[in-house]
């Protein structure tokens, strides 16, 4: 299934009963800025740990000219949701993507209706490669819990990053 890159509009029904909207739009620098105001502090620990730098935006650079799969999730009245892409880490059929997101604080009370709406955009992320995998700081257990319920299997303890911090790795297979 291939979804267009433009804005896609997806309606859902939520267990409160009311009907709600989510954009699913290309990323713009704009938009990440925006999404630092309402950022869950877990997100922007794991960003820091991993990089080194708290300044996702620029760190996002590469996604806002299209050339690597991103997208962002807007709430009705929320603004941005979540925001998630795929890096490839080499290319050809035994490819892997490297998986990265990170939500605001508002994103919890749309995660059912979140992980319904994404999970096309999970399909179209793994398109291209034969294995996608994510590095999730071990502190950060929400992370964890959503990337196993992506359809990602843990797969080992790691250090990572700049300080060589304790992650976790998660693995998903075509």
């Amino acid at each position: 299934m291939h979804l267009d890159f433009h804005e896609v509009h997806l309606r859902y029904y939520n267990g409160g009963g009311s009907v709600r909207d989510i954009r699913v739009v290309p990323p713009s620098r704009d938009l990440m800025v925006q999404a630092m105001e309402t950022i869950r502090k877990e997100d922007l620990a794991e960003w820091y740990a991993g990089t080194g730098s708290c300044d996702i935006p620029t760190l996002l650079e590469h996604v806002y000219t299209g050339g690597t799969y991103a997208k962002v999730a807007i709430g009705r009245g929320h603004g941005p949701l979540m925001a998630f892409g795929v890096d490839p880490i080499g290319t050809g059929p035994g490819s892997v993507g490297s998986l990265w997101m990170f939500a605001s604080e508002n994103a919890e009370s749309h995660k059912h209706s979140l992980h319904r709406a994404l999970l096309p955009y999970l399909e179209e992320m793994q398109n291209g490669h034969f294995m996608l995998s994510a590095l999730s700081d071990a502190r950060n257990v929400k992370h964890h819990r959503w990337l196993e319920w992506l359809g990602f299997r843990f797969s080992e303890d790691t250090f990572a990053g700049p300080m060589g911090l304790p992650f976790k790795l998660y693995l998903r297979e075509r």
